[in-house]
């Protein structure tokens, strides 16, 4: 899996720091920042922007567990675009 916009050296910083175990994806549907990111013009009447996705306020073991497979990540660069 490749994680296209991300700047490699702060991937990486953050990987050295906190075990890839604790890494989760967020779909799209659930993340707040990427309704920023679609220019959504209902970003200021939409809760999932003021208060974030509702699973937040349970214990992280009843988070949905969809994690990222970050283990060789360290190192590792963005390939160049032709």
């Amino acid at each position: 899996m490749e994680i296209g916009q991300f700047p490699w050296p702060i991937v990486n910083e953050i990987n050295s720091l906190v075990p890839s175990q604790f890494w989760r994806h967020v779909p799209g549907e659930l993340n707040p920042a990427d309704m920023l990111s679609r220019g959504s013009s209902r970003l200021f009447s939409d809760s999932l922007w003021w208060e974030g996705p509702s699973w937040l306020l349970e214990p992280p073991s009843n988070w949905p567990i969809d994690r990222l497979p970050l283990r060789n990540l360290r190192g590792r660069r963005r390939k160049k675009e032709s």
